[in-house]
């Protein structure tokens, strides 16, 4: 990662996303236009082939199917778009990322996601705007000051250290 480069994860889980990927590869080539943009892409390992296929350049981003080192991609990453359920709310939460959150419509995602929300800490689209979600994400990644609010908002949600608290 360069030292003027803003990294951005998209992650679906380990099936991916479709929706999220469709919106990727709709923006693709908004994405790898700006240099100092670095994509990390879990498609999702059932997607990979019919998502990538299309693509002659992948530019300077990195996609895979699947990271096995997330955790890290993750504490590299000024931001996150992605899923909203509980383990990675909490991962985000841990790691103070800044977000952008496309819950699934059932399982509980979307109130994992207003936790975020409610703070200033993450902006939340539905699948049918996922399209807006990359382009507000791209918006976001360019403003150091904007990083830094939702980051510092995304902090105030820590309660520290469980076990001594107990």
């Amino acid at each position: 990662i360069g030292e003027d480069e803003k990294v951005i994860l998209v992650i679906g889980g380990s099936l991916g996303a479709k929706s999220i990927n469709e919106a990727v590869i709709k923006n693709w080539e908004k994405i790898i236009a700006d240099e100092k943009i670095k994509l990390f892409w879990g498609t999702g390992k059932d997607n990979f082939e019919e998502d990538t296929y299309r693509m002659k350049n992948f530019g300077n981003s990195v996609v895979k199917p699947y990271f096995n080192n997330v955790a890290d991609i993750m504490s590299a990453s000024d931001l996150v778009i992605c899923r909203a359920g509980a383990s990675t709310i909490s991962e985000l939460i841990q790691l103070e990322k800044p977000s952008v959150l496309i819950p699934y419509d059932f399982v509980g995602q979307k109130e994992n996601a207003d936790v975020l929300e409610y703070v200033n800490g993450a902006k939340i689209f539905t699948n049918e705007t996922a399209e807006e979600a990359i382009d507000e994400a791209l918006s976001i990644v360019g403003q150091a000051s904007m990083l830094e609010f939702m980051s510092e908002n995304v902090r105030t949600l820590k309660k520290g250290n469980s076990a001594e608290i107990i």
